[in-house]
């Protein structure tokens, strides 16, 4: 039972729930709070925020947080996002 539940969270909920997020993220029309909300989301569940965040700044709130490095996160996401969706990159160089 377990492992059939895994199956459907891995598979088929992963790729639902993402395309939700992508949706409230893009939406010109959700309200701010609701599109932070989300962002958060993503971030916790790719683990670059939270409790599991494998970076050296885990644990770290926000707010805490030296200019640097939240231009080094900044930075490390705008990598990843150039890796991931070479497109959305090419109109900002």
């Amino acid at each position: 039972m377990r492992e059939a539940r895994q199956t459907l969270y891995q598979v088929e909920l992963v790729n639902l729930t993402g395309c939700a997020l992508r949706q409230i993220m893009l939406d010109p029309d959700a309200p701010a709070s609701t599109k932070v909300s989300a962002d958060r989301t993503a971030f916790e569940l790719a683990g670059d925020l939270g409790k599991d965040a494998d970076t050296h700044l885990s644990g770290k709130n926000l707010a805490e947080m030296t200019p640097e490095e939240l231009g080094s996160m900044i930075d490390q996401w705008e990598t990843e996002r150039s890796h991931c969706y070479p497109e959305t990159t090419k109109a900002d160089a």
